[in-house]
């Protein structure tokens, strides 16, 4: 039997029970409604959620509780057993304000006033653009403050060109699935013969999805011309705090920028990513011109000026 974990608070508000007619009919828990009180609103680490975001929490739990009730009375109608655990891990079953380290997290005002103008795609864009269904509940950023400050910072000092980017986390391809190879639908994938990423052989790596939010990337290209194993002694100069992008993410987040703002973001370089292929070749994505986007791999002993690294700032959540 298929089992699906669902938060302790959660319930379905319901019970169900035998009959001596054989039938189930349902009979509802009492609940006494408590006021919201300031130990309610307070979560781990002190941070003070508002209460109409637990409001909206609350009503997050209520359309699961229908949903598994609809199930039990109309079997077919309301939505498996698979659904749910996808919508419970989507939601995680927690306010998006609420941080699990304790911090509470900028607001997405907050963060576009802290990048600047250009550097910042939210959530309700990037549905937009890609065509795909909003979520019910706002998903946090999961940057501290002083951690954007650093990056607008950086921006205007040090020329860097770090964006938050909303990204759904979608496999390399399932983008494809989406975009297509058609160039007159820019942006595209490129139409070649190089379509090795689509072997059964590489779907170890190909098919991978990622972690959906708001990811903090440096798209200034950085260490061409040097292999991969010496831009990563480059890289760890940075510090424990950044690595490189995967090809998904990053290749969702240019397309993504493209299609919001018409910027091509790598045009002319590849992203070389820590990513390994079936013949353990370090995986590339980019090269995002009219042709479309093109998904490489390299032996970690090249070294070319196309080859470059998109840096990501790992969360700090």
């Amino acid at each position: 039997m298929t089992k699906i974990k669902i938060n302790a608070n959660l319930s379905c508000g319901s019970e169900w029970v035998g009959t001596p007619s054989g039938k189930r009919r349902k009979t509802h828990i009492q609940r006494k409604e408590r006021r919201l009180t300031m130990s309610e609103e307070r979560m781990a680490g002190g941070s003070v959620v508002p209460i109409h975001s637990l409001r909206k929490w609350r009503n997050i739990q209520r359309r699961l509780d229908e949903q598994i009730t609809l199930g039990f009375q109309s079997p077919g109608k309301g939505k498996s057993l698979d659904e749910l655990q996808a919508f419970v891990e989507e939601k995680r079953l927690v306010p998006a304000e609420a941080s699990e380290s304790g911090f509470k997290p900028p607001s997405l005002r907050q963060a576009g006033r802290i990048l600047g103008k250009g550097k910042l795609i939210g959530l309700n864009q990037a549905c937009r653009v890609w065509n795909l269904p909003k979520l019910e509940a706002m998903p946090a950023i999961r940057y501290r403050e002083e951690t954007l400050v650093e990056a607008a910072r950086q921006n205007q000092q040090q020329d860097t060109d770090w964006r938050l980017i909303y990204c759904h986390g979608m496999s390399l391809r399932r983008q494809r699935e989406i975009r297509g190879i058609d160039q007159k639908k820019q942006p595209c994938f490129w139409e070649d013969k190089s379509t090795w990423w689509l072997e059964s052989k590489e779907d170890n790596w190909a098919n991978q999805i990622q972690l959906a939010g708001y990811y903090l990337l440096d798209f200034q290209p950085r260490w061409p011309g040097i292999n991969w194993n010496a831009q990563q002694t480059e890289l760890e100069k940075l510090g424990e705090n950044y690595e490189r992008c995967c090809p998904h993410i990053f290749s969702e987040a240019i397309f993504t920028i493209f299609m919001v703002t018409r910027q091509r973001i790598a045009e002319n370089w590849y992203h070389w990513s820590a990513v390994m292929d079936a013949d353990r070749r370090r995986v590339d994505a980019s090269h995002l011109s009219a042709d479309g986007l093109h998904v490489g791999s390299s032996c970690p002993a090249n070294a070319t000026s196309f080859l470059r690294v998109c840096v990501l700032r790992k969360f700090d959540a």
